[in-house]
């Protein structure tokens, strides 16, 4: 028997609602507003480089927050996505963002 696939992704608005009900909006719209890209593309399904970096980016803010211990799992809910793929995108962004990184690859969006 095969596992259950993965509900679909909320849209956008639950997103932000979500976020705006954990307080998180203000952090999120930075990073977008840094990368240039809407609040919409971040919540959204889209896995363009440009997005999904910012999105990592976003994920590893809210997991850092000194405040409050979101797990990846929290992050996962309300994004829409399972705790693994926040996982790894977490990773993907501490290794992009470590000084051992080459520059070509930081400084691309």
């Amino acid at each position: 028997m095969s596992p259950p696939p993965h509900p679909p992704a909320p849209p956008p608005s639950d997103v932000r609602a979500e976020l705006d009900a954990h307080g998180l909006t203000d952090l999120v719209r930075e990073i977008c507003r840094r990368r240039g890209i809407t609040l919409d593309e971040l919540c959204g399904t889209t896995r363009t480089r440009s997005i999904s970096r910012a999105r990592h980016e976003t994920w590893a803010a809210i997991h850092a927050l000194p405040h409050r211990h979101y797990s990846y799992a929290e992050i996962g809910r309300l994004f829409g996505r399972d705790h693994s793929t926040v996982l790894l995108g977490i990773r993907v962004h501490r290794r992009r963002a470590s000084p051992s990184a080459s520059v070509a690859e930081d400084t691309t969006p």
